[in-house]
């Protein structure tokens, strides 16, 4: 590795914010190009430090495979952030060449605002009401690799009824419907709503999870208060930290020609 390369690594990994300032200076071409040559962790991690439209300005110009990779690797939020900036004919033929899962979450969420509950829930696992409490089980079963989770009751028309936490299906008879155990009287978000407005919402004291519904009461999925905490505290720390950051760190960037080294690896 050459002295230029070591240099702008040490730069990338210790003043990321001013870098990112940096990179966004460059001409779309420039910074698709500089990219291209990246990891995708790193690519998606300077993604998430510059403007949202500039980031899709430069993503279009990609080749098809760095897109698709980047896609299926990155936060959905993350890819949702930006491609809500690209055209619609563009959009629907990079998500051609997305698997179905990912692309299907990536959609929903185009439906929403940034930092609104819709935008950043999670996929619900829905049981229907009739459901006996011993299907149920071989269901959470099969969910056990996820840290904590409910299920979420629905009727024939997917309509939210209530949630089974999966201690509650142990103390059950396995014969038992899940419609008669469940927990009915649970706080239900709107996928409208802004997460700070939520960030003190009394139903986290008692649930690691809410149900999100529209107005029609359709399940449309869930939102952890890990979620909500974490959405709070990038979006109330991000600006204090580019300030400081940039600040001592842009000078440095510029005093050195880092910015000529940025552009010239990303030709090379």
């Amino acid at each position: 590795m050459d002295t230029n390369q070591i240099i702008i690594n040490d730069f990338l990994e210790n003043h990321p914010f001013a870098a990112g300032q940096a990179i966004e200076q460059f001409s779309d071409v420039e910074v698709s190009a500089f990219f291209e040559k990246r990891s995708a962790e790193t690519t998606l991690h300077f993604f998430g430090l510059m403007s949202p439209k500039k980031v899709a300005d430069c993503f279009v110009l990609m080749p098809a495979k760095k897109k698709t990779e980047l896609i299926e690797s990155g936060d959905p939020n993350l890819i949702t952030s930006f491609l809500k900036h690209v055209e619609q004919p563009i959009l629907d033929s990079l998500l051609l060449n997305v698997s179905s899962t990912k692309r299907g979450i990536i959609k929903l969420k185009m439906n929403y605002f940034p930092n609104s509950v819709g935008a950043l829930m999670e996929s619900a696992i829905s049981i229907p009401i009739t459901m006996s409490v011993d299907e149920a089980i071989q269901l959470t079963r099969n969910n056990v690799q996820k840290e904590e989770f409910y299920l979420y009751v629905v009727d024939s028309e997917s309509n939210y009824k209530g949630i089974v936490r999966p201690k509650e299906l142990l103390l059950a008879a396995t014969t038992e419907k899940v419609g008669n155990i469940m927990k009915t009287k649970i706080a239900k978000i709107s996928p409208d709503v802004q997460i700070k407005s939520i960030l003190t919402h009394t139903a986290w004291s008692d649930y690691h999870y809410l149900p999100v519904v529209n107005k029609a009461e359709k399940l449309l999925g869930t939102l952890s208060h890990k979620t909500v905490i974490k959405a709070s505290q990038e979006t109330s720390t991000t600006a204090d930290n580019e300030i400081q950051q940039r600040g001592g760190a842009l000078g440095e960037l510029y005093s050195i020609g880092l910015t000529g080294l940025l552009k010239s690896l990303g030709k090379q």
